[in-house]
């Protein structure tokens, strides 16, 4: 608002400085006083140049501000995404923060409650700490339940993109490109768990099976 105030007096003034510029412009003609009427002609053109000047600097710092403030804005944008998905980076596939050994087995009472309750019974461990999910149909129905339950955790997409890659290949591709949209962010967050980088890489090849099906 002020530029335009600013910008708007300069041109008023401007003008003033043309019609003065005039009249001694034609008093100078009659006197053939050649340098005044030299020096009379300069004061607008000058004014104008100062107007233009002005103009062009403050578009320049138009841009620049604007070119900060867009880089703020992204950011605030990554730290926040940064924030939201900081626990779940470190959530290993059992939706633990650690490998859960005892939750294989039903008959142990103290499961944690939210994801890693909801994903008992669908994996298995073997003595290497590699985690395999199961396919059957009672560990797919809990793969949805816990994408409800939890949006933001990418192994539950993982686990249904692979059971699902041979007899709903689209669909699949949906949940594996979910999986590796929250992996991209997961893997970039100092401390994140080693398996978000392990299921990324099953993922590269798992993405590129299901785009050849397409």
């Amino acid at each position: 608002m002020l530029e335009i105030i600013n910008y708007t007096i300069q041109i008023i003034i401007t003008i003033l400085g043309f019609i003065f510029s005039y009249k001694e412009f034609k008093k100078a003609l009659v006197s053939k006083h050649w340098l005044r009427f030299t020096g009379i002609l300069l004061i607008p053109v000058l004014t104008l140049f100062s107007i233009l000047f002005t103009y062009l600097l403050g578009v320049e710092q138009s841009q620049i501000t604007n070119e900060l403030s867009t880089k703020l804005k992204v950011t605030e944008q990554e730290l926040t995404t940064t924030k939201k998905f900081e626990y779940i980076s470190k959530l290993t596939p059992t939706g633990s923060e650690q490998l859960f050994f005892p939750a294989i087995s039903p008959s142990v009472s103290f499961i944690p409650k939210g994801l890693p309750e909801i994903l008992l019974g669908t994996y298995d461990i073997n003595e290497r700490s590699d985690i395999f999910y199961k396919c059957d149909n009672e560990s797919q129905k809990k793969y949805v339940k816990a994408i409800d339950f939890n949006p933001d955790f990418p192994f539950s997409y993982l686990a249904i993109a692979f059971c699902m890659k041979e007899y709903n290949p689209k669909k699949a591709l949906g949940y594996a490109i979910k999986a590796n949209e929250i992996l991209e962010i997961t893997t970039k967050i100092g401390g994140h768990d080693a398996n978000h980088d392990t299921a990324k890489s099953i993922l590269t090849n798992l993405l590129k099976e299901l785009s050849d099906k397409k």
